[in-house]
C-alpha cells in the first residue's frame, strides 16, 4: 500500500511541476516585449504655432495617419532643418510612407514606437522635443495599435 502511496505522489508532485512551468511559459509569452516594423501612409505638415499671447511662434512638424487623421506624431523644429529634410523626402507628395519599430506585449498591446524610415530612408533625426497624440475626444485605436494586434494575432 506504501508503494502505491508513493507513486501517487510522484505523480502528483509530476503534474504540479508540469502545471507552474506552463504558467511560467504562458506569463513569460503573455508579458514579453515583441517587435515588429509597421508601415503608414502619414500626411505632413511643417507649421508655425503660437503658444500664447506675446510670445513668439514655434515651428513644428505635424504628421498625421492617412487611417485615422485624429491621431498624430509632432516634432518641434526651431531651425527648420527637419521640415528641409521631410520636404526633400517627400518628393512633393502629402502624405509620405512611415516605418515604425513597434513594441508592445499580449497582455497590454501597444506600448511604444520610433519611426525609423520615411520614403524608404532613415527618418531625420531631431534633437529637439517631439510627441504623440490625438485631437478627437472619443475613444479611438491608434492604428500602430491595430498593426501590433494584428501581426500578434490579438482582438482588435
Amino acid at each position: 500500500m506504501s508503494g502505491n502511496t508513493r507513486t501517487s505522489g510522484h505523480y502528483f508532485l509530476g503534474l504540479v511541476l508540469c502545471l507552474c512551468v506552463a504558467a511560467v511559459i504562458y506569463l513569460a509569452n503573455l508579458y514579453s516585449v515583441q517587435h515588429i516594423e509597421a508601415t503608414e501612409q502619414m500626411t505632413w505638415e511643417c507649421r508655425a504655432d503660437s503658444p500664447g499671447p506675446g510670445l513668439p511662434p514655434k515651428r513644428i512638424v505635424l504628421m498625421r495617419y492617412v487611417r485615422n487623421p485624429h491621431q498624430f506624431i509632432h516634432q518641434e523644429d526651431p531651425t527648420g532643418s527637419f521640415c528641409q529634410a521631410i520636404t526633400a523626402m517627400a518628393n512633393n507628395q502629402p502624405a509620405v510612407e512611415v516605418v515604425s519599430d513597434v513594441y508592445g506585449n499580449k497582455h497590454q498591446g501597444l506600448i511604444g514606437w520610433h519611426e525609423i524610415r520615411l520614403n524608404g530612408k532613415p527618418f531625420p533625426l531631431s534633437s529637439e522635443f517631439g510627441g504623440s497624440g490625438s485631437d478627437d475626444y472619443a475613444p479611438s485605436k491608434h492604428p500602430l495599435d491595430q498593426d501590433f494586434r494584428k501581426a500578434m494575432h490579438m482582438p482588435q
